[in-house]
């Protein structure tokens, strides 16, 4: 992993039990923002870094949905 990466995988950790799932058969859809502010605040991300961290952080996100909903992660 990138160094650069680090901060958003922290923070996609910490969010992990925020994934959104929809349908009969659970599909993930994404995280739910609305804690994310909180999240980050916690995490003491300046809010000068907040924009880079979440673009980071969307990167992440796509990857877990791709990987949750491909069938590998029984």
């Amino acid at each position: 992993m990138w160094g650069v990466n680090e901060v958003a995988l922290v923070v996609l950790i910490s969010m992990r039990t925020q994934l959104r799932r929809s349908g009969m058969n659970g599909r993930v859809q994404g995280l739910d923002y609305q804690p994310l502010p909180w999240v980050m605040q916690q995490l003491g991300i300046l809010p000068t870094d907040t924009a880079e961290v979440f673009r980071r952080l969307q990167w992440a996100e796509d990857e877990l949905v791709n990987y949750c909903n491909s069938g590998s992660s029984a």
